[in-house]
């Protein structure tokens, strides 16, 4: 045997042993590339684009509310006898009653019908003959492109109809109450209001004082109440509700009682015509030594 074979031998092997750990690390290496190099998101849901409601002021006004409810191109005070404010709609009634909302679908034109290529239609006219015939004259009110323009397909005319039935009922449903002055503890608003509600005090409690319940003078009832009056331009009461009751039914009736008695009140200053109603929202006391007082105090 050749003595230089097992070192050959030997030396075939060690270059195989070197072949595969090259090998092993090349495959760890594209493994490791492959998880560390790929990664993962989560989709994110779209972001909803922030809107912003404007509605249509139709009678603008001089002094803005304070606190508005839509946005328009001008200033306009609420009107309208429902508690929840609500947006201009349509002021016409349907032609039929509809309560469904559909969705309107687009209107497809009719494509024009082909000319006829055979020679049998109408020939064109490129030329015209003097005549002494006169074409009678288009009303200055007439407007000719009006009267060649399509009317909608039925099915666009019912979703119309659904429409103005839905805003219809809107408009009917919801409004604002009326353009009201509301003096409570916080402010009086103005310096004409002040002046009204010190004189309507002074004339409330020197009736209330007078008519001052017998059964709460008898029986020592004391107690307070909050008392909310709503008063016309001309001084009439319009509305008298009590907010918070004294527990006591005697006092809450003498407090109502005392109103009706010096109804009817001043009419509204000149500086004060702009409002539709006065709410005045006071705190009644019936104290000991049977006197009544009004405060803001609440």
């Amino acid at each position: 045997m050749n003595p230089s074979a097992p070192r050959f031998l030997q030396t075939f092997n060690n270059h195989d042993q070197d072949r595969l750990g090259f090998a092993l690390l090349l495959a760890l290496a594209l493994h490791v590339i492959v998880l560390f190099g790929v990664g993962f998101t989560v989709d994110r849901p779209p972001q909803v684009a922030p809107s912003l409601e404007v509605t249509l002021a139709v009678t603008a006004a001089e002094r803005a509310p304070e606190n508005a409810d839509f946005l328009a191109q001008s200033n306009q005070l609420g009107g309208g006898d429902q508690p929840d404010p609500s947006e201009l709609s349509q002021v016409q009634v349907a032609d039929f009653t509809e309560t469904r909302v559909q969705e309107a679908q687009p209107v497809v034109e009719s494509p024009a019908p082909p000319t006829p290529e055979d020679g049998t239609g109408p020939a064109p006219i490129t030329a015209l003959a003097p005549s002494s015939t006169t074409a009678a004259p288009v009303p200055p009110d007439t407007d000719v492109t009006d009267a060649a323009e399509p009317q909608p397909p039925p099915q666009v005319s019912e979703e119309i109809a659904s429409l103005r039935a839905k805003l219809g009922r809107l408009r009917n449903a919801y409004s604002h109450l009326p353009n009201v002055l509301r003096i409570t503890a916080v402010s009086t608003r103005a310096d004409q209001a002040a002046s009204y509600l010190d004189d309507w005090e002074t004339v409330v409690e020197a009736v209330g004082n007078e008519h001052y319940p017998e059964e709460a003078r008898r029986d020592r009832i004391f107690g307070n109440l909050r008392l909310a009056v709503r008063l016309r331009p001309d001084g009439t009461v319009d509305d008298v509700e009590i907010l918070a009751s004294s527990g006591q039914r005697v006092l809450d009736l003498a407090a109502i009682r005392t109103i009706r008695l010096a109804a009817p009140f001043k009419p509204f200053p000149a500086e004060l015509r702009e409002w539709d109603r006065m709410e005045i929202i006071r705190t009644w006391q019936f104290m000991p030594g049977n006197r009544l007082q009004t405060s803001g105090v609440e």
